[in-house]
């Protein structure tokens, strides 16, 4: 089914109010797209590589179309290389039923000098679209830092928090119009969803009241950072080694190197404990070798002793035996009662003893 829509009335009136006068309408087609959406871009090799665009991006976009801006037309981005084809007059800012924000755009071809182009279009051959513009920011989506306030951080790739773009989930949030330059057809866009769309999806040739929006601001846009979306293998500015990749096997090779050190200085950590293990168990089995032979050595000694005990035991007991035997064969026993008939004081005795001289002794006698 055929993707260019009739000319209405109220399709004059938006060319008409975007353009200021009014073309051939019989050498144009008119086609509604999705010019770009809010899912995340395919720029490998680019700052741009996940970046999702915010809303408020779309609806200046839109702001800027609906109020005469001008958004020529062109295939492949080539800009400068070709003169434009055809040219965008009216835009919406839109979520859609998936839940994605877009741009919604309506645009014409020149049919007179590129009936081809229109026919392919038409015809689902070339489906897809790219847009040309740049931002006002560049928003870090992990903590919202703009890189675009020092380009220190653009040429980095690194946030004022420290988060690099590309790395992980980290990718960029472009935020606000900076220049809307053009609108490419192109055979594989970088922007999922931007198409040139049929009849069954198209809204705005159904819907097409003015937006009330004001206009973007006017930015100067910075060549190196103007973003189109062609698909990342067309993107013929995007040459050499890729330096997000570069990053992460960078930082992917740091990681192992800091890694190996650590394991290597945990290796030689292992191996210092191990060393001091085995000589603390070296001199715990000596120390305990050296008890061994002191407790076999008093082992021996007690068994001496006791042996000693038991022979000095047997001698004294032997010696109580021969005393025992020595006594009991005495010629005279005096009885435990003592002999019967000793007495000191017998008379016999008594009358033998020296009578006592009373009076004083002679031995004091003082001669005359």
């Amino acid at each position: 089914m055929p993707k260019r829509i009739d000319i209405t009335d109220e399709i004059k009136a938006k060319i008409k109010a975007n353009m200021g006068s009014e073309p051939n309408y019989d050498q144009i087609a008119v086609f509604e797209m999705t010019a770009v959406t809010s899912l995340p871009l395919s720029k490998r090799w680019s700052i741009y590589d996940k970046a999702q665009i915010t809303m408020a991006t779309f609806e200046e976009a839109a702001a800027y179309l609906n109020q005469g801006g001008f958004v020529p037309f062109h295939t492949l981005h080539n800009q400068g290389y070709e003169i434009p084809v055809g040219r965008v007059f009216y835009s919406e800012a839109q979520k859609n039923a998936k839940g994605f924000d877009e741009l919604r755009v309506l645009a014409f071809i020149d049919t007179a000098a590129h009936a081809d182009l229109a026919d392919k279009m038409d015809n689902g051959i070339v489906e897809e679209v790219s847009v040309g513009m740049s931002f006002k920011q560049l928003l870090c989506s992990a903590c919202g830092d703009d890189l675009l306030s020092d380009m220190g951080k653009v040429w980095d790739r690194t946030c004022a928090n420290g988060h690099v773009i590309g790395m992980g989930d980290h990718h960029v949030k472009p935020n606000g119009l900076g220049v809307f330059s053009e609108l490419s057809a192109v055979s594989k866009g970088a922007s999922q969803g931007a198409k040139i769309l049929g009849m069954q999806k198209r809204n705005l040739a159904a819907s097409l009241e003015r937006s009330d929006l004001a206009l973007a601001a006017s930015v100067k846009a910075d060549p190196e950072l103007m973003l189109f979306t062609p698909h990342a293998n067309l993107d013929i500015t995007n040459e050499g080694e890729d330096p997000v990749l570069i990053a992460e096997l960078q930082a992917k090779l740091d990681a192992a190197e800091a890694e190996k050190v650590a394991l290597t200085a945990a290796k030689d950590a292992a191996e210092a404990e191990k060393v001091t293990l085995t000589t603390a168990k070296d001199t715990a089995e000596a120390e305990l070798a050296t008890v061994k032979t002191e407790l076999e050595a008093a082992t021996t000694a007690k068994t001496e002793a006791e042996s000693k005990l038991v022979a000095a035991q047997n001698e004294l007991q032997g010696l109580k035996d021969a005393e025992s035997a020595r006594l009991s064969v005495r010629p005279f026993k005096i009885p435990l009662g003592g002999i019967q008939g000793l007495d000191a004081t017998h008379t016999d005795v008594a009358a033998k003893s020296k009578p006592v001289v009373a009076g004083p002794s002679p031995a004091f006698k003082t001669p005359k």
